[in-house]
C-alpha cells in the first residue's frame, strides 16, 4: 500500500509526528546555537586578552633587550700563549690556573664551568678528556690553601662554587 492509498487520518498522524520531530530538532539546534554563540564570545574575549598580554610582554622584552645592548660585556684578558700540556704532572692544575687568572675577582665559578671553558679553548689540543671530579679536587685543595674562597659548599645535587681570593697569585 503506497502513502497515497493511506487513509486521511493516518496521513495526518504521520504528518503530526513529522512536525513534532522537526519542531523538536529546531529547538535543540537553537539551544546549541545559543551555547556555541556564548562559547564563541568567551573564547574571543580570552583570545583578545592573551594577544594583548603577549604583545605587552614582547614589547617589554624588546625594551629590556635594547637596554642590555647598550651594556658591553667586559673583555676577558687574553691568555699568554704558553704551550698546552695534557700529560705529565699537574697539567690539569696548570690549565685550571690559566682559566681562573682570566676571571674577575668576584666572578663565581665551579669545576664544571672551568672544565667546559678549558675544553672550549684547548679541547682539540688535549690528548685526553677531563673529569670534573679531578678539577673539583684541585679547586678544593686551593680553597683549603686559601687561594680560593668558597661561595657555596658542594652537596650531592650541586657542585661547590668558588671565587678568587685576595691571595690569588
Amino acid at each position: 500500500m503506497t502513502s497515497s492509498n493511506l487513509p486521511v487520518n493516518e496521513m495526518l498522524a504521520h504528518l503530526q509526528k513529522k512536525i513534532a520531530f522537526h519542531k523538536e530538532q529546531q529547538e535543540e539546534h537553537a539551544k546549541q546555537a545559543a551555547l556555541h554563540t556564548e562559547k564563541r564570545a568567551l573564547h574571543e574575549a580570552e583570545h583578545r586578552k592573551a594577544v594583548e598580554r603577549f604583545e605587552a610582554l614582547q614589547t617589554a622584552a624588546d625594551a629590556a633587550g635594547e637596554l642590555l645592548q647598550d651594556v658591553a660585556p667586559l673583555p676577558r684578558p687574553a691568555l699568554a700563549p704558553r704551550e698546552i700540556k695534557s700529560g705529565g704532572w699537574h697539567w690539569l692544575a696548570d690549565l685550571l690556573e690559566r682559566v681562573i687568572e682570566t676571571k674577575a675577582q668576584d666572578e663565581v665559578f665551579g669545576a664544571t664551568s672551568l672544565v667546559d671553558e678549558i675544553l672550549e679553548r684547548w679541547g682539540s689540543k688535549l690528548r685526553q678528556g677531563i673529569d670534573p671530579r679531578s678539577a673539583q679536587t684541585t679547586l678544593r685543595r686551593w680553597a683549603r690553601d686559601g687561594r680560593l674562597d668558597v661561595v657555596r659548599k658542594g652537596r650531592s645535587k650541586h657542585e661547590s662554587l668558588y671565587t678568587k681570593s685576595s691571595e690569588w697569585e
